[in-house]
């Protein structure tokens, strides 16, 4: 069979021109749209990829931020603790050294009431036993209390030891001895007094008499510094002592009982 080239030609151009047409008016177009999506979706991946970019540094940042915040709240919460517990042992030593200045207040205090009661307790008994010695005294025998005071007082003096007369005999004899009395002694009184402490102490003894109120129930001998004192309130001092001592020993041993355990 014969081939007919001009056929054949004028077939391969209108292929070549087809294809050309396709090209032109049918892949093109799809080619643009496929590369301009292409872009697009570039773009859009990128912007994509900068927002996600951007989050991350947001995130890092805002945990970078609650990071810092929570130790600043640690650190403020711990600095608010301590303070807390400053204030609380501050006023806790206050309140105890309050409590101790109260404490020790009310022991003085009770302390002095004790002493003035005791005082008081004292004047009286001495005020009662002086009182009822007069009228012992007075019942008995009808001798005055105060003459019969003197006279247990000239014997009690005579009765000292040696070394005690000798430092009154030792003293200067231009100082007087001074004898105080509760009351003012009669002048047969004071000159039985005279004789008396003459004999005992030394003729050139010069004896000033002092009536002292406030010395109940007793007499009271002095010369430069050295001093014979006898009185009820010796008696009673005495007394007060025994029994205060008594009073500690019992609260002591209450005291130890209470401490011993039980077995």
């Amino acid at each position: 069979m014969l081939f007919d080239w001009f056929t054949v030609a004028a077939q391969g151009l209108n292929f070549l021109i087809l294809v050309w047409l396709m090209k032109r008016f049918l892949y093109q177009p799809v080619l643009n749209a496929i590369e301009a999506r292409e872009s697009r979706v570039a773009g859009i991946l990128a912007e994509a990829q900068a927002k996600e970019s951007a989050a991350e540094q947001e995130k890092s940042l805002f945990q970078n931020q609650n990071t810092a915040f929570a130790k600043q709240r640690e650190k403020l919460l711990e600095d608010a603790r301590k303070e807390a517990q400053n204030l609380r042992e501050k006023l806790l030593a206050e309140a105890h050294q309050t409590a101790d200045e109260l404490k020790a207040k009310h022991q003085q205090a009770l302390l002095k009431d004790q002493e003035a009661f005791n005082h008081a307790l004292r004047q009286r008994t001495q005020a009662e036993v002086l009182a009822i010695s007069r009228q012992v005294l007075a019942d008995l025998a009808n001798i005055p209390f105060e003459a019969q005071m003197l006279s247990v007082f000239l014997q009690r003096l005579e009765n000292l030891p040696a070394d005690t007369l000798q430092v009154l005999r030792e003293s200067s004899s231009s100082s007087p001895l001074i004898l105080r009395t509760a009351q003012a002694l009669s002048a047969e009184q004071r000159q039985a007094c005279e004789n008396h402490l003459k004999n005992i102490l030394g003729a050139q003894s010069i004896l000033v008499f002092e009536p002292t109120p406030t010395l109940i129930g007793g007499l009271e001998l002095s010369r430069q510094g050295h001093k014979l004192a006898w009185s009820i309130e010796d008696y009673l001092t005495e007394l007060e002592n025994s029994a205060h001592e008594r009073i500690q020993a019992k609260q002591a041993e209450h005291v130890s009982e209470n401490h011993v355990s039980p077995p």
